[in-house]
């Protein structure tokens, strides 16, 4: 056998071997396209994968909100925020009623000016919740000496007033009601905080 034979049976021979590779190779290569766009495109059984490791969610930060986000929040009957005890809020009546020559309670700024109520009154249902601010929107709490905060929410400012009337659901005997404001940076400014009874 010369040369040139020897190489053509060789050639000859490896000929499957090198079919089989490519074909293996081209499998491998079909299969990784396959799980990279099964991962990207949520078709991965991701129950095999999951963790021990309970997820935590980001916490969430109460900031202030725009005047265009104020004024959609305002159109609903409720103020918008936390309310742990059901039925227990504000509703806002966008100032109406309100005289602005009162005297009251102001923030050490004069941007919040509290009328109603005043320090010790009996608040319960139907009690009219009114004020004077130079901000746009007036934030709330009311709390008890049973079960802390039980409403939080705002008020929107209309021409220099704010007002709401209570609805109440409580057994507790005293509280404190406050109002205040948000910053720039999202922090409680101009708190004003009075002890109320139920």
């Amino acid at each position: 056998m010369n040369d040139k034979d020897r190489h053509m049976y060789i050639t000859k021979r490896n000929r499957p071997i090198k079919k089989l590779l490519l074909t293996a190779a081209i499998i491998v290569i079909g299969i990784c396209s396959y799980l990279a766009y099964a991962k990207s495109a949520n078709i991965w059984p991701v129950e095999s994968y999951q963790s021990d490791t309970p997820i935590i969610s980001e916490p969430q930060v109460n900031k202030p909100l725009s005047d265009k986000e104020s004024t959609q929040k305002s159109k609903t009957n409720w103020t918008q925020g936390n309310r742990p005890t059901a039925g227990t809020g504000i509703i806002d009546s966008d100032g109406e009623g309100v005289n602005k020559n009162q005297t009251g309670i102001s923030s050490a700024t004069n941007e919040i000016t509290l009328f109603k109520p005043t320090k010790g009154q009996k608040l319960s249902n139907g009690a009219f919740i009114e004020g004077k601010s130079s901000l746009a929107i007036v934030q709330y709490r009311l709390k008890d000496n049973i079960n802390g905060v039980i409403s939080q929410g705002q008020l929107t400012v209309k021409n220099g007033v704010f007002s709401g009337t209570l609805e109440i659901h409580t057994n507790a005997s005293t509280g404190t009601f406050e109002v205040y404001s948000f910053d720039d940076g999202g922090r409680e400014v101009n708190n004003i905080k009075i002890g109320v009874k139920y």
